[in-house]
């Protein structure tokens, strides 16, 4: 059985790459899957892993972080991180009519019919489906484990595109140092018991 956490906390944080080392080394250890974004924001994302391994990473983040609960914790985040910084931008350029859908993008989804739902192009979500299409089915758009930002098919066909490594936005700019931890951390992915719920 394969339990999903959803969550996000509003929180300033330092020290961010001190951080991520720990969280990396115990999401591994617990044989963990899933996204993390971390800022001095806060910390937002959705893993998945053995229900018991869920819940010691639930508590050694809000351990880590200092803090007793999520903001949101479940299985779909109606708000996070990025919605509350893009809205706020927004409104500080005067942008008037400013919203964010009741229950999250998408709650939005499931109750609209595709063709008339006003959403354009795909919505990231914080899972290896990287991204959803209105109709909720799985996106076009894979993850790069170098910079972790999204890259499309075209993407995937580039040279410069290596999985579990590198794509055509990161692949010049990576040290010796990172080609080794990427790939490392690759091959433990790849080695893991633990399947990927969404396939492509």
């Amino acid at each position: 059985m394969i339990k999903i956490l959803s969550f996000y906390k509003i929180k300033k944080t330092n020290k961010l790459n001190i951080l991520k080392k720990i969280l990396l080394d115990e999401i591994i250890k617990n044989e963990i899957k899933g996204l993390l974004i971390i800022s001095k924001e806060g910390i937002n994302g959705t893993l998945a892993g053995k229900p018991s391994n869920i819940s010691k990473i639930s508590k050694f983040i809000r351990s880590t972080f200092k803090f007793e609960k999520f903001d949101i914790e479940n299985s779909t985040s109606a708000k996070c991180i990025r919605c509350e910084k893009a809205s706020n931008y927004l409104n500080k350029k005067g942008f008037k009519n400013v919203y964010m859908p009741k229950g999250g993008v998408i709650n939005y989804f499931n109750k609209t019919d595709p063709n008339k739902s006003k959403w354009k192009g795909e919505c990231f979500v914080f899972d290896n489906r990287v991204t959803i299409k209105k109709n909720t089915q799985v996106g076009n758009y894979a993850i790069c484990n170098g910079c972790r930002m999204p890259i499309s098919k075209k993407d995937m066909k580039s040279k410069k595109y290596k999985v579990g490594l590198s794509c055509p936005k990161c692949h010049d700019n990576l040290s010796p140092n990172q080609i080794k931890r990427f790939t490392m951390r690759h091959h433990q992915i790849v080695n893991s018991k633990i399947p990927f719920k969404y396939k492509r």
